[in-house]
């Protein structure tokens, strides 16, 4: 494990941190997914998650709790712990992002399929999105229990969910399907490679956070301003979604 680290190898990190602490996927999935779907890719996800063991299920929830605490904090102490929601919630995202990162450990196999990588990683996204949101609206009801406005709270999770959860899954398929291998003749490039992730889920949480709390009036004012800053998430969205095209389709012309 601490070879993988050193080379910026977070795929192995995270399989063997896995079987270190005999994290091994139920046999039993906790509802059983029925019938024929015109969805593959989607039911493929779904049935991933629900054989999660009860601790995978557990540290995500936890994480959302501790990211939504964090948000209060920042308003009731410093804004410097708003930097610290979405690093914290990209481990989640590196948990719902497996199903894509099994694709990219097996790259012969994707050349059987009858679509292009673009439209594969796709479809492999939606489900982590969904996903990653449903956690999100944990850290936002959090927040409202927790802080002084539960109104604030819950407005700013209403407008920054959706994006916010697919910059933060895009983050982590970058991250997980990195081959620390790549660069090695250029090692500074591999280490900003794998450091971007970690950097734009950071500001990712940051941005919605601090507009909400530097902007002045009402939660009408603060959710309006926070409104505008989904822009940039959406850009970071976009971007990740190039990269993971990119970087998929290449491994494919290499593997033929």
């Amino acid at each position: 494990m601490r070879f993988s680290a050193s080379v910026q190898d977070l795929r192995t990190v995270i399989l063997l941190r896995r079987q270190l602490a005999s994290e091994h996927p139920r046999r039993r999935p906790w509802l059983r997914v029925r019938g024929a779907s015109a969805h593959p890719i989607w039911r493929r996800d779904w049935q991933s998650y629900l054989r999660w063991p009860v601790v995978r299920i557990v540290r995500v929830v936890l994480i959302a709790v501790a990211a939504g605490g964090l948000a209060v904090g920042g308003f009731d102490l410093t804004p410097v712990l708003f930097a610290l929601p979405g690093p914290l919630l990209l481990v989640a995202a590196l948990d719902l992002i497996e199903p894509l990162a099994q694709e990219s450990d097996h790259p012969t196999r994707r050349l059987q399929l009858p679509f292009t990588s673009a439209v594969l990683i796709r479809r492999h996204l939606v489900a982590p999105v969904v996903a990653m949101a449903f956690a999100l609206a944990i850290a936002t009801v959090t927040a409202a229990i927790a802080g002084g406005d539960p109104g604030l709270a819950l407005g700013v999770g209403a407008v920054v969910f959706l994006p916010l959860a697919t910059v933060l899954v895009c983050a982590a398929a970058v991250s997980a399907t990195n081959d620390p291998y790549e660069f090695v003749l250029t090692p500074q490039l591999g280490q900003a490679l794998s450091l971007a992730p970690i950097v734009v889920a950071m500001i990712a949480g940051f941005l919605p956070l601090f507009i909400a709390w530097k902007v002045e009036g009402g939660d009408g004012a603060r959710v309006s301003g926070v409104f505008g800053g989904d822009l940039v998430l959406i850009f970071f969205a976009l971007v990740g979604f190039a990269g993971l095209t990119y970087r998929f389709e290449q491994r494919e012309k290499a593997a033929m």
